[in-house]
């Protein structure tokens, strides 16, 4: 395979520390390349599995939609990644004979890229350990804890190097102290599994992948609809939303917006970063449905959690406990606010036709990798709370809402209890924020219909648009869904 990554030189006309898409891939000596992830171990019935077959939750954020664009890059330049759900199983001589034996390649050396958040990380003994990094803490814990990776910024010491999706400097650090290598990836290690996917989709002759063209690798549910128990198991049914009557219901009045101006209604993808521990995104959603009119509203937020596992799961159940509680009269609004997964990359084509604006937690991690994953698709991004980045892309950030509101957020998990100031959004603020939303959404925009096809007109029924009203089942009113 490559040279190890501690040897990386690149071209005059980038950083020094720069890896591109092809120079680093060239096939200089062999070696056996692994990924690993915090993912779930009961999905997986073997050790070591080709990385394009990886059971993943969702592939829009986080450190799964890094491991599907990093895969899609070593492919397409002829290079093979496996994943291993559990590095600890190879320790010894003798397991690393399996491995060479379940990866077919005959190679003594082993590269290991560490996928997600920092502190989770974790090592292949006897191999090269690089950890594949998308995060940049910002918002730092204000207490101290005995817990070496609370804060979220260390690396434990067997890491050689970090592989950054921008270059700046690592705020990361490697537990003991010692250099921590860093190098840049080029750009295409954060969109060209999308890019692939919307190539594949534009090809496709009528009437071609009909799981596709019906979005089933959309799953959604409103707070209305959700239950613990069929998201974590992560179903979906046919057509669009995965059978969720509510999405259908807003779908259908969204065709409304190309016929009656007093009917417009557009989408807000907002990701949520559920290993961020000093996320304010709950904390904007509950004031969104306190408002009391989020049902009657011009747009519908849509969350895309990320970042998922078995412990952080239960923060999305408990914020839709939270919101019930907050609209046990209003359940048109639960009806209004949605859970979302972009579960293939057959799907992704929906998410420009669906939204046009996201809104981004400055003060997350990952937040330059989502801004640049959703400048891909066409997304242009609000960030909210205090700019990190004054000179972002000005074609990817619409614009920026400074904090006006500092959220106490007190944690208590098996890193230890911290407490964190996190930059957040007032009510006034997050009005100011809506407003410019739809006047975002609204400006320079054709209607781009979802339901395009006959065979779409059917997944909305009884939903249907007729006239002014729908077919078969009354007539709908603004502000119904």
């Amino acid at each position: 395979m490559s040279a190890p990554a501690s040897s990386i030189r690149t071209k005059a006309a980038k950083s020094d520390d720069t890896i591109d898409s092809a120079a680093w891939l060239k096939p200089s000596s062999a070696a056996i390349l692994v990924a690993t992830a915090p993912t779930n171990l009961l999905s997986y019935t073997s050790a070591l599995v080709p990385a394009a077959e990886c059971r993943l939750v969702q592939k829009l954020f986080g450190f799964e939609a890094q491991l599907c664009a990093f895969e899609s890059v070593l492919r397409e330049n002829g290079a093979e990644l496996f994943f291993m759900p559990a590095p600890e199983l190879f320790a010894s001589s003798e397991s690393y004979r399996h491995l060479t034996q379940l990866s077919g390649v005959d190679s003594a050396r082993v590269i290991h890229f560490r996928f997600g958040m920092a502190r989770h990380a974790r090592l292949l003994k006897h191999a090269e350990n690089l950890s594949v990094l998308a995060e940049r803490h910002v918002c730092l814990p204000l207490t101290p804890s005995a817990h070496p990776f609370a804060a979220g910024n260390v690396l434990p010491a067997g890491i050689s190097s970090v592989l950054l999706y921008e270059p700046v400097r690592p705020n990361a650090v490697r537990l003991g102290g010692g250099t921590l290598r860093s190098h840049t990836l080029s750009p295409a290690y954060v969109s060209r599994d999308i890019e692939t996917a919307l190539q594949r989709k534009s090809t496709q002759h009528a009437g071609a992948g009909r799981a596709a063209e019906h979005g089933a690798g959309l799953y959604v549910r409103s707070f209305a609809e959700f239950q613990p128990s069929l998201w974590l198991r992560n179903e979906a049914g046919e057509g669009p939303g995965g059978g969720s009557t509510d999405w259908r219901r807003v779908l259908a009045l969204s065709q409304l917006s190309g016929i009656r101006d007093d009917a417009s209604l557009g989408f807000v993808l907002i990701p949520w970063n559920l290993s961020h521990p000093a996320s304010v995104i709950p904390d904007v959603v509950l004031k969104l449905c306190r408002t009391g009119n989020l049902h009657r509203a011009g747009y519908r937020p849509v969350l895309f959690p990320y970042n998922e596992n078995g412990d952080s799961a239960q923060v999305i159940d408990a914020l839709v406990v939270r919101a019930r509680a907050a609209l046990h009269a209003t359940r048109g609004a639960l009806r209004s606010v949605f859970l979302a997964r972009l579960r293939s990359l057959d799907a992704a084509w929906m998410l420009p036709r669906l939204f046009s604006l996201a809104w981004i937690e400055a003060a997350d991690p990952e937040q330059s990798w989502n801004v640049a994953r959703l400048a891909a698709l066409d997304i242009r991004s609000a960030l909210l709370g205090q700019t990190i980045r004054p000179d972002a892309d000005s074609s990817s950030v619409a614009f920026s809402l400074p904090s006006d509101e500092a959220l106490p957020i007190s944690v208590s998990d098996q890193f230890g209890d911290r407490a964190y100031s996190a930059p957040s959004v007032s009510t006034r603020g997050l009005a100011a924020l809506v407003t410019r939303s739809l006047a975002e959404i609204r400006s320079g925009r054709d209607v781009r219909p979802l339901l395009h096809s006959r065979a779409d007109d059917t997944m909305a029924r009884p939903f249907a648009v007729s006239g002014h009203g729908r077919s078969g089942g009354g007539t709908m009113r603004k502000g119904e869904a």
